[in-house]
């Protein structure tokens, strides 16, 4: 998380990866291509013969890995952590919608709707309306409605500090 309470970005982490996945995929691409295509047309000899100009089966199958398969390798390790990236980014964004949440609900007394979390969070009407869903879903609110027809989210589990003081050992 960032100072400003928003999670942070790995714009450069990010970039670093996608600067090496797409020249190593290119690289790994042309060179099992041309294995499979050297493979394929019988363009290689089983024997070393250097006067048929043509490459031995064991180089040609030795090149093609390091400078073909193993960057293929490299380039679907650094996919998966791109995925890993992604993740973890969601899951803090996740995370800070929900402390947002939570304090704007505690600062309007427990009770919110979607209209007031999108306007004070910046944030679009479904992602306010899914985020409060969820939090009924865990059973942290309660659906209420307004006698204008309005969904008001009840917090009931935030109280003030008189309530507090008022509370009595279980």
């Amino acid at each position: 998380m960032t100072r400003s309470g928003k999670p942070s970005s790995r714009t450069a982490q990010k970039f670093l990866i996608w600067f090496t996945i797409i020249p190593l995929a290119a690289f790994a691409l042309f060179f099992v291509a041309a294995l499979t295509g050297d493979i394929l047309s019988g363009n290689f000899v089983t024997q070393d013969d250097p006067a048929s100009g043509k490459t031995t089966l064991g180089v040609l199958i030795g090149s093609g890995f390091c400078a073909g398969i193993l960057p293929a390798v490299f380039v679907v390790l650094l996919i998966r952590k791109l995925v890993k990236i992604h993740r973890l980014e969601k899951a803090e964004h996740d995370a800070w919608i929900q402390d947002s949440i939570l304090e704007l609900a505690k600062k309007l007394g427990g009770k919110v709707t979607v209209v007031e979390t999108t306007t004070e969070l910046n944030m679009s009407l479904v992602n306010a309306n899914t985020a409060l869903n969820q939090f009924i879903a865990m059973g942290l609110a309660r659906l209420q409605v307004s006698e204008s027809g309005v969904l008001v989210y009840y917090f009931d589990q935030i109280i003030g500090q008189d309530e507090k003081n008022r509370a009595e050992s279980v």
